[in-house]
């Protein structure tokens, strides 16, 4: 069925026919600032946007989610080891990993004997760290007791 009486342009110059628009197309993001109707077969969606497949998505802040795959805006997501990951996955930190990240992936995080979380490549080393902070701590109190001791 052609609808030649009421034409409408879109972004790659193609005239669409008005029917074929509200059945087939959406109302995407083309380009940063720039929105037109692209075919549904064209169209990813992010949350309730539309944008074409071939965007540039680091433009609108939109990046891939290292566990999923899935694109995600930039608020959704946090920085851990594994690269980008939806915030559904990831478990804030006590003690930020190698990169200064504050989250590890849920399956990253290690908690500490001090009740604290690190990130499980750093368990060794936090809990060296914390042994040697009880030691100075009981070393420090052994202290004390011999100079009340002598008072």
């Amino acid at each position: 069925m052609e609808h030649y009486d009421d034409m409408s342009s879109t972004y790659h110059d193609q005239y669409v026919c008005r029917h074929c628009i509200e059945n087939n197309y959406e109302y995407a993001w083309v380009r940063a600032n720039e929105q037109d109707y692209v075919h549904e077969d064209n169209v990813i969606f992010v949350g309730d946007e539309a944008y074409h497949e071939n965007v540039d998505f680091s433009a609108f802040d939109i990046y891939k989610c290292e566990e999923t795959g899935d694109l995600y805006h930039i608020d959704d997501l946090v920085m851990t080891l594994r690269g980008f990951i939806h915030s559904d996955f990831a478990t804030s930190i006590d003690h930020a990993d190698a990169d200064g990240n504050e989250s590890a992936h849920t399956d990253d995080v290690h908690e500490l004997s001090d009740g604290t979380t690190c990130h499980i490549d750093q368990a060794e080393e936090r809990e060296a760290w914390i042994e040697a902070e009880n030691i100075i701590k009981t070393d420090n109190t052994q202290e004390e007791i011999k100079q009340n001791e002598n008072n």
